[in-house]
């Protein structure tokens, strides 16, 4: 009977300690999909202002339109944007993969 008991405590421990490890895990995937999200309208956001600059006419009251330079310069722009969004998710993805396959092993090493 104390044998039981004392498994009983043991296994109701590790379950314990396991929803409290899956609560984590989930509150960071919210934290760095609400990141993620707000990144992304950023970057949405200043990809359309150049989409906006770039465009022939007018700029800002001004009659002309943007020199060549000024334009590959945008165009630089958008495209380190990209890429800057690009590393970030691999940067989560990688992070979150790390920390799943940590979780994992430590699921086996308890056995």
């Amino acid at each position: 009977n104390k044998r039981i008991r004392v498994a009983k405590f043991v296994l109701a421990r590790a379950q314990l300690a396991a929803a409290s490890h899956a609560e984590q895990i989930m509150q960071s995937a919210t934290a760095a999909s609400r990141l993620l999200k707000a990144r992304a309208r950023a970057i949405s956001e200043a990809i359309q202002e150049v989409v906006e600059i770039l465009q022939p006419g007018p700029l800002q009251g001004r009659a002309g339109r943007w020199e060549f330079t000024t334009r590959q310069e945008a165009q630089a722009s958008v495209v380190q944007a990209v890429q800057n969004w690009q590393a970030l998710q691999d940067r989560l993805g990688s992070a979150s993969q790390s920390q799943a396959t940590r979780s994992h092993g430590s699921s086996h090493s308890s056995h």
